[in-house]
């Protein structure tokens, strides 16, 4: 069994293999081993590269890391680090970067986690540019392209709440805040519970668990201007699924 793709590199589709830790396949073809699995990777594509990030594991433990594992269009790998060391970040590109942003890392000595709001950009060439921090410090944000925008929408924040928030990174790196979500959607600490897409140049945000097991039926519509539009609802309440 592998996990779900989560990056794209021309024609090949990278995914993990979570029997056998450390092995990357390309069309099913092994790559080269590498020191760690990634239990919940993330990843997307910039110029010519696929950059794949997150939790990363070993036999003793899950810990949070700054290496972003990079290949190329040759299928040549080699690595890249973020400025901070983070889990539960997000991972979403425009046409010009690839952004990190986001996440927390192992409890403290207080047994607390710390939440970050840094957000850093590779451009094609690899080069790390350190984005505008978030307005807010969060983690386990969903993040989805439109037009040219990068957009990281709700997640996590401090004393484990559902935020509204949602902020849009342009190809200059200049951040916007957008309108907020209608309804918080919380995640149940094993799977994100908002559904992402697109339809033509318009970004779809739905389903999701406002908290107390209370799902919703709203959809957040933003256009490729960042304006919110009239939310829609669907026929019934719902979480945990998917769409394209």
């Amino acid at each position: 069994m592998l996990f779900n793709a989560i990056a794209s590199n021309g024609e090949a589709v990278i995914r993990y293999d979570q029997f056998h830790p450390g092995t990357r396949y390309i069309k099913k073809l092994p790559l080269q081993m590498l020191p760690y699995q990634r239990t919940t990777p993330i990843g997307g594509k910039v110029g010519n590269y696929a950059l794949i990030g997150g939790y990363a594991y070993d036999v003793n433990n899950n810990y949070d890391t700054d290496t972003i594992d990079v290949y190329d269009n040759d299928l040549v790998y080699q690595h890249v680090r973020l400025s901070f060391a983070m889990f539960h970040l997000t991972a979403i590109q425009n046409s010009a970067y690839m952004l990190f942003g986001g996440g927390n890392s192992e409890p403290n000595s207080f047994g607390l986690d710390t939440y970050s709001d840094l957000v850093d950009a590779f451009d094609r060439t690899l080069t790390r540019t350190q984005a505008p921090a978030l307005p807010n410090r969060r983690c386990k944000m969903q993040g989805i392209e439109l037009q040219d925008y990068a957009i990281f929408a709700g997640g996590i924040g401090l004393g484990g709440n559902g935020l509204l928030r949602i902020d849009a990174y342009d190809t200059a790196l200049t951040r916007t805040s957008l309108e907020n979500l209608s309804v918080r959607r919380e995640y149940d600490g094993f799977s994100w519970f908002r559904c992402l897409a697109r339809a033509g140049n318009f970004a779809l945000i739905s389903g999701g668990d406002s908290g107390l097991s209370t799902m919703n039926v709203s959809i957040d519509v933003y256009d490729g201007e960042l304006t919110k539009r009239n939310a829609i609802e669907m026929p019934d309440a719902r979480c945990r699924y998917s769409a394209t």
